[in-house]
């Protein structure tokens, strides 16, 4: 999956959930992972085929939620009628991710912190990603205007062209 190059960072900032004091589980967190800033993408052709199908599915405001039975485990609530998703934790820096896709193969990936929580980044896995992202860039929604999004995801859609499209 990491070798297509589509989703390339998320950002957990800004998550809430619904439990504040012991017993802890079954915890729900909600991440605004579509918001500015919140979701990034390579500047490939899969990448940016990836960012202008999220701009139509889900709008600004989604908020991706986890269902964590114990400290280590969570599903993902809404995955789909196809899939199941996984998150299991590996250490205190790494998540498995797993993608159950029904009736056919699992796909299987790494989530990793680039950055901790001040900014600074990962003494291990920051390195790692710049190296990975060799030779591509990423992109970002930079604002949390839908219709911005999805005109500024597809080819061709500039700044102009899309504030136009978009103030009417």
């Amino acid at each position: 999956y990491s070798k297509l190059h589509v989703e390339e960072l998320v950002s957990f900032a800004g998550t809430d959930s619904n439990v504040t004091a012991a017993p802890f589980y079954p915890l729900q967190l909600r991440i605004p992972n579509r918001f500015s800033g919140h979701w990034g993408y390579s500047n490939t052709l899969v990448g940016r085929v990836g960012m202008s199908l999220d701009s139509e599915k889900e709008p600004a405001d989604h908020r991706m939620i986890f269902d964590f039975s114990n400290r280590t485990h969570a599903t993902l609530s809404h995955s789909g009628p196809l899939a199941e998703w996984y998150f299991d934790n590996i250490d205190s820096d790494q998540w498995l991710r797993t993608i159950d896709r029904l009736n056919s193969e699992k796909w299987f990936y790494t989530l990793q912190r680039i950055i901790f929580e001040d900014g600074s980044p990962h003494p291990v896995y920051f390195p790692d990603f710049v190296k990975h992202m060799e030779g591509t860039k990423l992109g970002v929604y930079t604002t949390d205007n839908h219709c911005m999004r999805m005109c500024g995801s597809r080819p061709f859609g500039s700044c102009m062209l899309c504030e136009q499209q978009c103030s009417t």
